[in-house]
């Protein structure tokens, strides 16, 4: 699809942009990774200006599924079943990483409390005690 009416178009990004997985809009926050790689990107949505760009986090290495936010935090997820949350602000801070201990591809599903991942072999769910 293609906008043909310049004035709809606010901002654009040329480089570093998804081709798998969909961007995350949270809070006026644009998170996506570059291609298949991970790195991650948060912009804000307004004025696509970075508050930071092509990061590398922990645990996070290749990519297929998209980023999901929850509860003040983002969950993103390695092809290698790490799920790594961050925090859902402008700064990059890792809360924690979990490893499911299989491959996923699939993105997270929320539902109330729960966060379900489909595995290569298994669904997960994870909720608080």
């Amino acid at each position: 699809m293609r906008l043909t009416w310049r004035a709809a178009v606010i901002w654009t990004k040329q480089a570093d942009t998804p081709d798998v997985a969909s961007p995350l809009l949270s809070d006026g926050r644009l998170f996506y990774y570059k291609e298949k790689t991970g790195l991650l990107t948060c912009v804000d949505a307004r004025s696509g200006k970075a508050f930071y760009e092509t990061a590398r986090v922990p645990g996070v290495g290749r990519t297929y599924a998209s980023p999901v936010a929850a509860g003040g935090h983002v969950y993103l997820t390695d092809r290698g079943g790490t799920i790594t949350v961050i925090t859902d602000t402008p700064t990059l801070e890792v809360v924690a990483e979990n490893d499911v201990g299989e491959g996923v591809d699939a993105t997270p599903a929320l539902d109330g409390d729960s966060l379900f991942i489909r595995g290569e072999q298994h669904l997960f769910r994870m909720a608080r005690p």
